[in-house]
C-alpha cells in the first residue's frame, strides 16, 4: 500500500488597494510513502528431518526487521502439533533462557531495531502417538503497524513457513 501526501493552501491577495482580490491555491511537493505492514520476516527451522518416539526436537524461529525503523511490541505464538509436547524451561530469546515462557500460550518478544533480528528457540519431545506420522509445525507473530497518523494502528499477523519432521 502506498500513501501519497500533498499539502494545499488557499490564499487571497491584492496587488493594489484598488485591484481585485486574487484567490489562489498552491500545493506542496508530493510525498509518497510505502505503507506496507510487511516490515518483519519470520523463518522457522527444526533440527531433525527424521525423528523417533521420545526424540527431542529443537525449533528455531528467526524474526527479522527488514525495515530501517524500530518495530512495536511483537507477540510470538507457536502452534505445536499434537504429536509432540513442549518441554518446560527450554525457551531462549537471543540466547537468554526464558524459563517461564510457553510458546503455545504465546509471549511478547519486545521491539526489534531496524535491520536487526530476534532468535527464539525451544524444545519438544516426540510423543508415542507420532509413530509413522509427519509432524508439522509453524508459528505466528503479531504486531501493530500505524500506517496513518489519523487512524488506529492495524494488527498484523505473519505466519512462518511450515517445518516437517
Amino acid at each position: 500500500m502506498r500513501g501519497i501526501n500533498e499539502y494545499g493552501e488557499n490564499f487571497s491577495y491584492k496587488l493594489l488597494s484598488r485591484s481585485p482580490i486574487i484567490t489562489k491555491t498552491t500545493f506542496s511537493n508530493i510525498i509518497s510513502n510505502d505503507m506496507s505492514g510487511n516490515i518483519l520476516k519470520v523463518e522457522k527451522y527444526v533440527d531433525k528431518e527424521y525423528a523417533s518416539v521420545f526424540d527431542i526436537l529443537t525449533y528455531t524461529i528467526v524474526v527479522t526487521n527488514i525495515s530501517n525503523r524500530k518495530t512495536g511490541n511483537i507477540f510470538f505464538k507457536d502452534y505445536i502439533s499434537k504429536y509432540i509436547k513442549f518441554i518446560n524451561n527450554t525457551v531462549e530469546v537471543n540466547g537468554i533462557k526464558k524459563g517461564e515462557l510457553n510458546p503455545q500460550q504465546g509471549f511478547y518478544i519486545g521491539k526489534i531495531n531496524g535491520n536487526c533480528k530476534k532468535i527464539i528457540s525451544f524444545k519438544n519431545i516426540v510423543l508415542a502417538n507420532s509413530a509413522c506420522r509427519v509432524i508439522e509445525n509453524h508459528a505466528n507473530i503479531y504486531y501493530y503497524y500505524k500506517y496513518d497518523m489519523e487512524k488506529f494502528p492495524m494488527k498484523i499477523s505473519i505466519e512462518s513457513n511450515r517445518v516437517y519432521t
